[in-house]
């Protein structure tokens, strides 16, 4: 009696456990969450099944063929798992025929998800982007600091050779205008020493002139010159004759010239009366004369020449006398000349 017990429970403990009832074919759409709660339940009963099992066996002992039969030990009996058992078969069945939870409609967590990706893919794009933006700034910023260095050194070698050159054109310049201005200041010098020089020989034609036309000798006035004409040099130590006194001695030279005219033989006795009336008497329309000797008109001629002060004019009336004539004024022709040509010599001075 004691053995049926014991093997009742180890026979219903060993019996396999009732295949699972298939779903039926309506709960195909709830497959997924039915085969995630499967599995568990199964594991559960076959954990069960297995302690029922091992538990078993660790009552039965083998029996000894010589050894005489030992009465039967007083062994505790397991505890009785039936009650479990069926209670999980009846959780089990429950489960199974309790209808498939509806599933929630997952397409649009789905298109989320597949939006969220291609979101990520964009960001992962625009963060490869960036990147490469970065590194391409970083670049430019390296390439512009290079340029800027090379322009800075481009810059500073332009500077310093436009410094070199300005400094070059300002010695240049400086040099030149050195030289520039000492040759205006010897130019100075020269024209300076040249007015004062002409300025002492202005002086000392003016002196010369003054005592020339006041008849003084013109010694102590020619020294000051550096060259003496010698028009100037023949009266340094008597005085020349004056325009006055040659007016004064015209008179007594042209009668001395009308003496000699008349004293030189004449052709005939008739041509020699007439060479004596026109001696006396003389007519003249203006400055020809009308009746006379010619003599006369050239003396005239001569006169006022004279008193107008144009020697010139008086040595060129003079000119065509009749040689007697001429001979006999000689003296007083020459020094009107001499005054003429001192005159002229002091005129050639002043114009330097």
């Amino acid at each position: 009696m004691t053995e049926t017990v014991s093997e009742t429970p180890s026979a219903q403990a060993a019996a396999p456990a009732p295949a699972p009832t298939p779903a039926p074919a309506t709960a195909a759409p709830a497959a997924p969450a039915q085969r995630a709660l499967a599995p568990a339940v199964m594991l559960g009963l076959a954990g069960v099944v297995l302690l029922a099992a091992l538990g078993f066996l660790a009552l039965q002992k083998p029996d000894a063929p010589d050894a005489p039969p030992a009465p039967a030990p007083q062994v505790a009996l397991p505890p009785d798992h039936t009650a479990t058992i069926e209670a999980l078969e009846r959780r089990l069945a429950g489960l199974e025929a309790r209808p498939a939870p509806s599933m929630p409609d997952i397409a649009p967590l789905a298109a989320r998800v597949t939006q969220i990706e291609g979101l990520q893919g964009r960001l992962d794009r625009l963060g490869e982007r960036l990147d490469a933006a970065v590194a391409a700034t970083r670049s430019v910023e390296a390439a512009d600091a290079q340029r800027a260095e090379a322009l800075r050194g481009r810059l500073e070698a332009g500077l310093t050779e436009a410094q070199s050159r300005l400094e070059g054109r300002l010695s240049t310049l400086e040099r030149g205008v050195n030289e520039a201005l000492a040759r205006q200041e010897s130019a100075s010098r020269t024209a300076l020493t040249a007015l004062e020089t002409r300025a002492r020989t202005l002086t000392a034609v003016v002196g010369v002139a003054t005592a020339l036309e006041a008849g003084r000798p013109l010694g102590p006035h020619l020294a000051a010159l550096g060259s003496q004409p010698e028009a100037l040099s023949r009266f340094a130590a008597t005085g020349a004759p004056t325009e006055a006194r040659l007016r004064l001695e015209f008179e007594e030279a042209a009668r001395a010239a009308r003496a000699a005219q008349d004293a030189t033989p004449r052709g005939s006795l008739a041509e020699s009366a007439l060479a004596r009336l026109g001696g006396l008497v003389t007519i003249r329309r203006g400055e020809q004369v009308v009746w006379g000797e010619e003599t006369e008109a050239h003396l005239e001629r001569a006169r006022r020449a004279l008193a107008a002060g144009e020697i010139d004019a008086t040595l060129a009336a003079l000119e065509p006398l009749h040689p007697a004539a001429k001979e006999a004024m000689a003296p007083w022709i020459a020094r009107a000349r001499q005054l003429q040509e001192a005159r002229a010599a002091i005129s050639s001075l002043l114009a330097g």
